[in-house]
């Protein structure tokens, strides 16, 4: 069985159509990933590509950077994530200059439901014309369905172009309500789910079949659990869409 592209909403990122067909992100947190780049853009394994400057932080602010000045040599859309608890230590004060100066060098940015500086994050984006995912990552379980229903509705009346809702499996009927909710809502507003953990690595695969319009693979190491390398992401979605 394959599957259709569909009539799904649709976000641009900068002229890049986002939403009637997965896109695969390729996620880079080590400057060493910079050197796999050309050969996985060049046979098309990846479509977008996303700066974790909390991870590259690590390694020094120059490096952050650098990175983007080789990402951007690709001319392939990129998302600026600056995680608060990952990677570098950042006080929220630094965090948000930092969104200020990448803002305009990048396709969209994402920023936690939760974060303090969110709403001015947006702001920013907003006013570069630059396309905002709102995140909202739990690391312990999928949460109970009214709950799932509400971060929805604070995430689109924040201003998010994209939703992304990212939770621990710890049944298989985590993966069957996310996925129901995954395929009710995405008709109405981009989506990206995904599953955490053993039990949620076929997430990556089986959410962009219900809708899902971003599903993120690594380029040498993991970033999240559960998360699989963007080669064997683009290997697998080609047995199923169009």
């Amino acid at each position: 069985m394959r599957f259709m592209a569909r009539e799904n909403p649709t976000v641009k990122f900068g002229n890049f159509e986002i939403g009637r067909i997965p896109r695969i992100v390729g996620t880079v947190h080590l400057k060493s990933e910079l050197s796999q780049l050309p050969e996985l853009v060049e046979r098309d394994i990846v479509d977008i590509l996303e700066l974790r400057a909390d991870r590259l932080h690590e390694e020094g602010r120059e490096v952050v950077a650098n990175s983007l000045t080789e990402m951007k040599q690709f001319q392939i859309p990129i998302i600026a994530t600056i995680r608060k608890g990952e990677g570098y230590n950042f006080e929220e004060g630094e965090r948000l200059e930092l969104f200020r100066e990448l803002i305009p060098e990048v396709d969209a940015i994402d920023i936690e439901l939760t974060a303090e500086i969110r709403d001015e994050v947006i702001k920013i984006a907003k006013s570069h014309n630059k396309s905002v995912i709102i995140s909202e990552h739990n690391l312990t379980e999928t949460p109970p369905d009214d709950e799932i229903e509400k971060l929805l509705s604070e995430s689109l009346s924040s201003g998010a172009d994209i939703t992304k809702i990212a939770a621990f499996a710890n049944s298989a009927e985590d993966i069957a309500r996310l996925m129901c909710f995954t395929l009710k809502h995405s008709r109405e507003h981009p989506l990206v789910t995904i599953l955490l953990g053993d039990l949620g690595t076929n997430s990556r695969i089986i959410a962009p079949l219900f809708g899902s319009c971003l599903s993120y693979g690594y380029i040498a190491e993991p970033v999240a659990s559960g998360q699989m390398s963007v080669s064997s992401l683009h290997a697998e979605l080609k047995k199923y869409l169009l």
